[in-house]
């Protein structure tokens, strides 16, 4: 009667598992109810662990990508704001799990020039820029609408943030006198006057000879403080000359035969170099008029050029030529950037990776660090070795090159005559948290630092030895 009732027999008692059956056989109802929730349960828990292991898998996946995006922003060729992008991808992946890997990149990351736009202005744009010695001021000469309308020179206030214009509206080569005076040159067909752009007004006045007219083929080039100036001209034969005056008793010193396609005095006046269109570049002394050399590198059109003190391979050697104490910097049409050392008057290094046409080329206060521009991106080049150092990218024709005296701005502007109008001035970050010391072309042996912990030294395997501030870099 039990086992017909499906119970438990007495005669054989049953296992629990064949009592459970029965029950069910018994009350399906129930074991519907409880099977359902039991199978219901074992799908959620099943569930929950697939989506937390999926979730886990997910996560390092995620961690892996942002990873392999701190590491390309690291070790590729830098563009403005690679820094931001990767400590952002940095932080994301040390949220998830943090490893040696994550503070290696972290530690990395510190190092390495990066760029911010500062400010900017879109109504227009300036051929030359120029800051003051105090970096108080930014000059901006040459100024013009993106309708090619020439403007009044403007004045930049690096400190209170205010744009003036001043009563002169011009092109040529712009300056600062001694006592903080803006200055212009300005090229007319049979002579080249400076103008005190503040009083609107010439101050000097430089003729050439009867016979000869400036070139409007070439702009004329004037030193900083407006000492020296020196233009091409042309005779009534058609022969070229360059003629370097005294900007200040508006006197004529030299007269150098030949052409050029752009010219550059350095910075203490005493040097002239004059590129070509067959790529040689000629060096002048303005003291003594005496033609110190002739370079090549290439047989593109010279550009532009630009000079800085060399604070190393001069060493013990700057009594034996007047131009030895010197770097030169040439950009071509071509795009190549040669860095000329004048002591032994050879290469140093070459800066490549421009499309075409480098426009303007300016050294870092410090000489460590070179500023290219032209067709589109402005670049920032290492002095000793050539490496690409950050691209920032901006408008076309970019003619307007200048660095603050700090080093720590740059300021950048296209030719108005071909490009939109802008005016750039970036924020250079040098480092975040440690200096980078730039400076030695070869693989460095040892390093020391001095007693006082002011300074560090580094000695490189083409035995070359560095000194830096430790706390500037």
């Amino acid at each position: 009667r039990r086992w017909l009732r499906n119970e438990p027999t007495t005669a054989r008692p049953a296992l629990a598992a064949r009592r459970t059956y029965l029950w069910a056989r018994r009350n399906k109802g129930w074991a519907l109810a409880i099977a359902a929730a039991s199978l219901a349960l074992i799908s959620l828990a099943t569930g929950a662990g697939i989506l937390q292991k999926y979730r886990a898998i997910r996560r390092m996946e995620v961690r892996g990508s942002l990873v392999r995006d701190a590491q390309f922003a690291i070790s590729s060729d830098h563009r403005h704001g690679w820094f931001q992008k990767a400590w952002n991808s940095i932080t994301d992946a040390a949220e998830i799990h943090a490893d040696l890997t994550i503070d290696s990149q972290a530690a990395t990351a510190l190092f390495g020039l990066d760029a911010v736009p500062a400010t900017r202005f879109n109504e227009f744009s300036a051929q030359h820029l120029l800051f003051d010695r105090q970096g108080k001021r930014l000059l901006l000469g040459g100024v013009a609408t993106g309708a090619k309308q020439l403007l009044p020179a403007r004045v930049w206030s690096c400190e209170s943030l205010s744009l003036d214009a001043l009563s002169v509206a011009a092109q040529g080569p712009i300056g600062f006198r001694a006592d903080g005076t803006p200055l212009q040159l300005v090229a007319e067909s049979n002579r080249l006057v400076i103008v005190d752009l503040a009083a609107a007004k010439v101050v000097t006045q430089l003729g050439v000879p009867a016979d000869c007219v400036v070139s409007r083929d070439v702009e004329p080039a004037m030193t900083d403080d407006g000492v020296r100036v020196a233009a091409e001209v042309k005779t009534k034969e058609d022969r070229t000359r360059i003629i370097v005056w005294d900007g200040v008793q508006a006197k004529q010193l030299w007269t150098f035969e030949g052409e050029a396609s752009v010219l550059a005095f350095s910075s203490d006046s005493s040097l002239l170099a004059a590129g070509s269109k067959d790529g040689t570049i000629r060096l002048w002394s303005v003291k003594s008029g005496k033609t110190l050399c002739s370079l090549r590198a290439g047989n593109a059109e010279a550009a532009c050029l630009a000079f800085s003190r060399d604070r190393g391979r001069s060493a013990g050697i700057s009594a034996v030529a007047e131009e030895s104490g010197w770097l030169m910097a040439a950009g071509d049409t071509g795009g190549l950037v040669t860095i000329w050392g004048l002591a032994a008057r050879i290469p140093l290094a070459y800066c490549r990776g421009s499309g075409y046409q480098v426009f303007s080329l300016a050294f870092s206060p410090d000489g460590v660090t070179l500023a290219s521009s032209g067709r589109a991106d402005t670049r920032l080049w290492d002095v000793a070795t050539g490496r690409l150092l950050l691209t920032m990218p901006g408008k076309d024709f970019i003619v307007g090159l200048a660095f603050s005296p700090d080093g720590r701005q740059l300021a950048v502007s296209p030719d108005p005559r071909y490009s939109r109008p802008q005016v750039t001035i970036w924020d250079i970050d040098y480092g975040r948290a440690g200096r980078e010391c730039r400076g030695l072309a070869g693989q460095v042996e040892k390093t020391t630092f001095s007693p006082d912990g002011k300074y560090v030294a580094a000695l490189a395997h083409d035995w070359q030895l560095g000194v830096w501030d430790a706390t500037s870099g």
